[in-house]
């Protein structure tokens, strides 16, 4: 399982339930490197798409604790734990306290490092304090709409299995 966000340099991924940034670059990168496998969201990531309607070529699971909870297009999950019926190579895509969840689990995480901060109530967790991720790949700075970012690929050198919870 591997991670996938655009954040801010401290860290920030969202305010009041929107994307920080909405760079047309980081879209495309997020839908080639998505597309074809399995997407793994929180339902306020769910509810945050336009629709919203499940991402288009990919399996798309949402995570919640709500039972009641059903949405056509999306295979909906409850706990941790039955992450391990997700078929296939899978990319965690957001909100903040699933990828604070899933950290440990996960291989590698695909960043979009914007070089500017907004306003932000949720943050991606900060891999540079985490002795265990270590960067393995930075793109060139790419300049788009009036802000700079790079593509950042961390890797995870002691992933540890899904929680049974």
């Amino acid at each position: 399982m591997r991670m996938i966000a655009a954040v801010s340099q401290d860290w920030g991924i969202g305010c009041n339930g929107d994307l920080l940034y909405s760079i047309p670059g980081d879209k495309k990168h997020f839908r080639t490197l998505t597309m074809g496998h399995a997407v793994v969201m929180g339902r306020a990531t769910w509810a945050s798409l336009p629709g919203p309607a499940p991402l288009p070529g990919r399996q798309n699971y949402v995570l919640t604790r709500d039972y009641t909870f059903h949405s056509e297009g999306v295979a909906v999950l409850h706990s941790l734990g039955e992450l391990a019926r997700v078929e296939g190579d899978a990319w965690v895509i957001g909100g903040a306290s699933l990828y604070e969840s899933l950290l440990s689990c996960c291989t590698e995480a695909e960043l979009t490092v914007v070089e500017a901060t907004r306003p932000a109530d949720r943050f991606f967790p900060d891999l540079t304090r985490r002795r265990e991720w270590v960067l393995i790949s930075e793109s060139a700075p790419i300049r788009e709409g009036g802000l700079t970012y790079t593509f950042r690929r961390y890797r995870n050198l002691a992933p540890q299995p899904l929680p049974n919870r």
